[in-house]
Protein backbone atom coordinates (compact mmCIF):
# COMPACT_ATOMS: atom_id res chain seq x y z
CA UNK A 1 0.00 0.00 0.00
CA UNK A 2 1.43 3.44 -0.92
CA UNK A 3 2.78 5.87 1.80
CA UNK A 4 0.07 8.32 1.33
CA UNK A 5 -2.16 6.22 1.90
CA UNK A 6 -0.78 4.77 4.81
CA UNK A 7 -0.38 8.67 6.17
CA UNK A 8 -4.05 9.77 5.69
CA UNK A 9 -5.65 6.40 7.10
CA UNK A 10 -3.52 7.24 10.18
CA UNK A 11 -3.71 10.86 9.86
CA UNK A 12 -7.90 10.33 9.96
CA UNK A 13 -7.37 8.12 13.33
CA UNK A 14 -5.03 11.31 14.48
CA UNK A 15 -8.30 13.65 13.82
CA UNK A 16 -10.47 11.01 15.79
CA UNK A 17 -12.08 9.62 13.16
CA UNK A 18 -12.49 5.85 14.18
CA UNK A 19 -10.78 3.51 11.92
CA UNK A 20 -10.71 -0.42 11.87
CA UNK A 21 -9.02 -1.89 9.03
CA UNK A 22 -8.95 -5.62 8.01
CA UNK A 23 -6.18 -7.21 5.63
CA UNK A 24 -5.99 -10.81 4.12
CA UNK A 25 -4.22 -12.96 6.38
CA UNK A 26 -4.11 -16.08 4.41
CA UNK A 27 -0.72 -15.78 3.24
CA UNK A 28 0.61 -17.08 6.42
CA UNK A 29 2.95 -13.69 6.08
CA UNK A 30 3.26 -10.60 8.38
CA UNK A 31 1.93 -7.90 6.42
CA UNK A 32 4.16 -4.95 7.20
CA UNK A 33 1.84 -2.07 6.24
CA UNK A 34 -0.85 -3.77 9.00
CA UNK A 35 2.08 -3.66 11.45
CA UNK A 36 2.77 -0.27 10.95
CA UNK A 37 -0.46 0.60 11.34
CA UNK A 38 -0.98 -1.10 14.42
CA UNK A 39 2.32 0.80 15.65
CA UNK A 40 0.87 3.63 14.97
CA UNK A 41 -2.30 3.09 17.27
CA UNK A 42 -4.91 2.43 14.26
CA UNK A 43 -6.86 -0.63 14.52
CA UNK A 44 -5.56 -2.46 12.35
CA UNK A 45 -5.58 -6.34 11.93
CA UNK A 46 -4.63 -9.46 9.08
CA UNK A 47 -7.78 -12.07 9.22
CA UNK A 48 -7.27 -15.21 11.05
CA UNK A 49 -7.02 -18.62 9.96
CA UNK A 50 -6.94 -20.65 6.64
CA UNK A 51 -10.10 -18.53 4.82
CA UNK A 52 -9.00 -15.81 2.59
CA UNK A 53 -10.87 -12.40 2.99
CA UNK A 54 -10.50 -11.21 -0.68
CA UNK A 55 -12.90 -8.34 -0.47
CA UNK A 56 -11.71 -4.95 -1.68
CA UNK A 57 -14.03 -2.26 -0.23
CA UNK A 58 -13.87 0.97 2.08
CA UNK A 59 -16.68 2.55 3.70
CA UNK A 60 -16.56 6.32 4.89
CA UNK A 61 -19.52 7.92 7.31
CA UNK A 62 -21.68 5.33 6.73
CA UNK A 63 -23.71 6.38 10.12
CA UNK A 64 -22.80 10.49 9.29
CA UNK A 65 -25.79 12.30 10.33
CA UNK A 66 -25.68 13.56 6.60
CA UNK A 67 -26.63 11.42 3.95
CA UNK A 68 -24.67 12.34 1.68
CA UNK A 69 -21.20 12.31 3.26
CA UNK A 70 -21.74 8.43 3.01
CA UNK A 71 -19.46 6.94 0.81
CA UNK A 72 -18.77 3.26 -0.94
CA UNK A 73 -15.42 2.53 -2.45
CA UNK A 74 -15.15 -0.82 -4.06
CA UNK A 75 -12.73 -1.95 -6.91
CA UNK A 76 -10.77 -4.99 -8.22
CA UNK A 77 -7.84 -2.82 -6.63
CA UNK A 78 -5.17 -4.23 -4.42
CA UNK A 79 -4.03 -1.57 -2.09
CA UNK A 80 -0.31 -2.07 -3.03
CA UNK A 81 2.32 -0.17 -4.99
CA UNK A 82 2.18 -2.43 -8.00
CA UNK A 83 -2.01 -2.47 -7.97
CA UNK A 84 -1.88 1.35 -7.62
CA UNK A 85 0.65 2.14 -10.26
CA UNK A 86 1.07 -0.71 -12.12
CA UNK A 87 -1.40 -2.76 -12.90
CA UNK A 88 -4.60 -2.37 -14.89
CA UNK A 89 -6.98 -2.17 -11.85
CA UNK A 90 -10.05 -0.05 -11.05
CA UNK A 91 -12.57 1.15 -8.82
CA UNK A 92 -15.80 2.56 -8.58
CA UNK A 93 -16.94 5.17 -5.44
CA UNK A 94 -20.80 5.10 -5.10
CA UNK A 95 -22.07 8.11 -2.41
CA UNK A 96 -25.10 6.03 -1.05
CA UNK A 97 -26.32 6.14 2.88
CA UNK A 98 -27.80 2.70 2.18
CA UNK A 99 -25.43 0.81 0.26
CA UNK A 100 -22.66 2.21 3.12
CA UNK A 101 -24.42 0.69 5.98
CA UNK A 102 -24.84 -2.64 3.73
CA UNK A 103 -21.38 -2.55 3.16
CA UNK A 104 -20.47 -1.99 6.88
CA UNK A 105 -23.01 -4.93 8.38
CA UNK A 106 -20.58 -6.82 6.09
CA UNK A 107 -17.44 -5.79 7.16
CA UNK A 108 -18.85 -5.97 11.24
CA UNK A 109 -19.21 -9.77 10.51
CA UNK A 110 -15.19 -9.96 9.54
CA UNK A 111 -14.48 -7.57 12.64
CA UNK A 112 -16.67 -9.35 15.12
CA UNK A 113 -18.29 -6.73 16.10
CA UNK A 114 -20.17 -3.11 15.10
CA UNK A 115 -16.96 -1.22 16.89
CA UNK A 116 -13.92 -1.30 19.52
CA UNK A 117 -11.37 -3.52 19.17
CA UNK A 118 -11.02 -7.15 16.76
CA UNK A 119 -13.20 -10.03 17.98
CA UNK A 120 -11.22 -12.87 16.62
CA UNK A 121 -13.85 -15.47 18.56
CA UNK A 122 -16.78 -13.71 16.50
CA UNK A 123 -14.92 -12.60 13.54
CA UNK A 124 -16.55 -14.68 10.30
CA UNK A 125 -14.72 -15.16 7.05
CA UNK A 126 -15.10 -17.11 3.87
CA UNK A 127 -17.28 -20.19 3.82
CA UNK A 128 -18.07 -19.31 7.43
CA UNK A 129 -20.16 -15.61 6.79
CA UNK A 130 -24.01 -15.41 6.69
CA UNK A 131 -25.75 -12.63 4.41
CA UNK A 132 -26.42 -10.31 6.95
CA UNK A 133 -26.68 -7.36 4.44
CA UNK A 134 -30.11 -6.44 2.09
CA UNK A 135 -29.14 -6.98 -1.58
CA UNK A 136 -31.32 -4.64 -3.67
CA UNK A 137 -30.67 -0.91 -4.02
CA UNK A 138 -31.98 2.23 -5.97
CA UNK A 139 -29.88 4.66 -5.95
CA UNK A 140 -29.52 8.19 -6.94
CA UNK A 141 -32.15 10.88 -8.38
CA UNK A 142 -32.78 8.50 -11.23
CA UNK A 143 -33.25 5.40 -8.84
CA UNK A 144 -30.30 2.75 -10.55
CA UNK A 145 -31.14 -0.32 -9.48
CA UNK A 146 -28.13 -1.68 -7.46
CA UNK A 147 -27.57 -5.58 -6.46
CA UNK A 148 -25.43 -6.60 -3.87
CA UNK A 149 -23.81 -9.85 -3.32
CA UNK A 150 -20.82 -11.39 -0.92
CA UNK A 151 -19.60 -14.40 -2.22
CA UNK A 152 -19.41 -17.01 -1.37
CA UNK A 153 -22.47 -16.53 1.08
CA UNK A 154 -24.81 -14.89 -1.02
CA UNK A 155 -24.62 -17.42 -3.79
CA UNK A 156 -22.72 -14.68 -6.11
CA UNK A 157 -22.01 -17.09 -9.15
CA UNK A 158 -25.67 -18.26 -9.57
CA UNK A 159 -26.76 -14.05 -9.58
CA UNK A 160 -24.45 -13.77 -12.41
CA UNK A 161 -25.26 -16.78 -14.45
CA UNK A 162 -28.69 -15.41 -14.39
CA UNK A 163 -27.67 -11.45 -15.39
CA UNK A 164 -25.96 -13.27 -18.30
CA UNK A 165 -29.09 -15.02 -19.47
CA UNK A 166 -31.22 -12.01 -18.98
CA UNK A 167 -29.18 -9.97 -20.87
CA UNK A 168 -31.01 -8.06 -24.34
CA UNK A 169 -28.40 -6.01 -25.96
CA UNK A 170 -24.96 -6.63 -25.18
CA UNK A 171 -22.35 -8.20 -22.64
CA UNK A 172 -18.56 -6.57 -21.55
CA UNK A 173 -16.70 -8.25 -19.32
CA UNK A 174 -13.31 -7.10 -18.35
CA UNK A 175 -11.81 -9.77 -16.17
CA UNK A 176 -8.38 -10.72 -14.98
CA UNK A 177 -9.03 -14.51 -15.34
CA UNK A 178 -11.92 -16.54 -15.78
CA UNK A 179 -12.31 -20.37 -14.56
CA UNK A 180 -15.32 -20.98 -13.78
CA UNK A 181 -16.95 -23.23 -16.49
CA UNK A 182 -20.19 -22.37 -15.67
CA UNK A 183 -19.94 -18.98 -16.60
CA UNK A 184 -18.47 -19.33 -19.66
CA UNK A 185 -21.68 -21.88 -20.77
CA UNK A 186 -23.41 -19.00 -19.66
CA UNK A 187 -21.93 -16.59 -21.93
CA UNK A 188 -21.40 -19.39 -24.74
CA UNK A 189 -25.61 -20.04 -24.38
CA UNK A 190 -26.16 -16.01 -24.91
CA UNK A 191 -23.43 -16.35 -27.69
CA UNK A 192 -25.71 -19.02 -29.34
CA UNK A 193 -28.86 -17.22 -29.46
CA UNK A 194 -26.90 -14.44 -31.26
CA UNK A 195 -26.55 -11.65 -28.78
CA UNK A 196 -23.33 -9.44 -29.51
CA UNK A 197 -20.59 -9.41 -26.36
CA UNK A 198 -17.18 -8.57 -25.89
CA UNK A 199 -14.55 -10.30 -23.59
Amino acid sequence: MGNEIVNAIIAARDRGVDVRVIASGHTGSVNQVISNLQSAGVNAVQSTGSEQQHNKFAIFDANHSDPSMSWVVTSSWNATDSGTFNQFQNMINIQDVSLARAYTLEFNQMWGGDSGSFNSSAARFSSDEEVVNPSIFFIGEDETEVRLYFSPQANTEAQIISALATAETSINMGLNLITRRSLSDAMRDRLMRALPFAV
